[in-house]
Order: structure tokens, then sequence, then C-alpha cells
């Protein structure tokens, strides 16, 4: 069971997923397990800050040197953006 594939799939609204290979995916989580419950926090946050209209896609997620990288993109409104910021 890959939990990586489980958080794309568990949050469509956020993650891209291409069905033939999850792992080839834009935001494909590239961490250790460790990271796997900062992310669901992470990704719980965001769906809560989103609004209606507004969108949000992972573009990177990776770990270096014992950070977590996170990028993504995003149209929403300036309070939404607020609200996800602080996550980072």
């Amino acid at each position: 069971m890959d939990w990586r594939r489980d958080l794309m799939l568990w949050h469509p609204r956020l993650f891209l997923t291409t069905a033939e290979e999850p792992s080839r995916s834009f935001g494909y989580p590239h961490c250790e397990r460790g990271w796997q419950d900062i992310l669901v926090r992470l990704c719980r946050r965001i769906e809560v800050a989103l609004r209606d209209g507004e969108t949000f896609e992972f573009v990177r997620i990776k770990q270096k040197m014992g950070i977590l990288l996170v990028d993504w993109d995003t149209e929403a409104s300036k309070s939404t953006e607020s609200a996800i910021r602080p996550c980072s």
C-alpha cells in the first residue's frame, strides 16, 4: 500500500493525479512516511479554507535535507491564501 497515492486519492480537489502512474503526477509526495501526518493535516486545513469556485493544486512536494518543500498553484481569494500560507 502506498500512503502517498492514497493521500492524493483522498484529496482529489488538491491533487491532479494520473491514473496510470500516480508517482509521475505533479504534487506526488516525494518524501518519507514521517511527513505523512503533517501532509494529512495540511490537506485538511487547505480543504477547509477553500471556498466554492476556488482552486488549489499541489505542484511539488519533496523532502530535502530534512525539510519538507511544498509548492502549489491556486486561484483563491486573499483571505483563503492567508489561511493556507501559515501551513507552509
